[in-house]
């Protein structure tokens, strides 16, 4: 979104990107909070790196990082790690085994943010894209994602259940998504970019929405 005349002493540009948190794939997640491993995050996750043709291995790695123990799930994965959920995304390009290459790809299919809590699997369907919404249930193929992605550029899903009015879901499937899905956007990033004579500002932020209330979760200058 670009704005213009933001004040008067400023003639140069403004450009400002909002992103929906909440339609990625929630990395802290993969451990519950009393530190045991959440297998249906886990196989999540794990389908959502075979959609994006990344080694299923990366799955242990991040859980690695995260949880409390010192068993290697996947051989030297635990040094170093931290032990702890994840702050920030930037930090999977410190995860010992993750290569670079591979973090890039990964990068804007993830977030650290749970919808509800922080070990929430929740995902936004009105905004997730087709790899992560084929990743909620072995049974959505790239057909029916498609099909999800379809229906809501005409009229974003007002409710959970209306995911069963899409064809393919009006069955054992759509019922089964309810208690996994969203339609309202929680958590916001937000990049603002100014720039003026040569000089160039990025401010990221990210915003949690509490009814009328908004809470920042994250601030950098870039």
């Amino acid at each position: 979104m670009p704005i213009e005349k933001v004040t008067d002493s400023f003639q140069g540009n403004l450009l400002i990107s909002a992103y929906d948190e909440n339609s990625r794939f929630n990395l802290n997640s993969l451990v519950y909070q009393n530190g045991e491993i959440n297998l249906i995050s886990y196989q999540i996750f794990k389908r959502l790196l075979k959609n994006l043709q990344i080694n299923e291995q990366i799955a242990d790695l991040i859980v690695d990082w995260i949880d409390k123990d010192n068993i290697e799930r996947v051989r030297g994965s635990e040094e170093k790690a931290k032990n702890s959920y994840l702050d920030a995304v930037d930090e999977i390009y410190q995860i010992k085994g993750l290569e670079f290459e591979i973090a890039e790809r990964l990068h804007d299919y993830v977030t650290v943010y749970g919808y509800d809590r922080i070990d929430s699997t929740i995902i936004n369907i009105n905004s997730a894209p087709a790899a992560v919404i084929m990743a909620i249930d072995d049974r959505i193929t790239k057909d029916l994602a498609e099909r999800i992605i379809q229906y809501r550029s005409l009229e974003p899903l007002k409710s959970v259940s209306d995911i069963t009015k899409i064809s393919g879901f009006e069955g054992a499937l759509g019922q089964s998504l309810i208690g996994k899905i969203a339609v309202i956007v929680r958590k916001i990033r937000i990049f603002s970019t100014a720039e003026q004579e040569g000089v160039k500002r990025i401010i990221e932020t990210v915003v949690e929405l509490q009814g009328k209330s908004q809470i920042v979760r994250y601030w950098r200058e870039i």
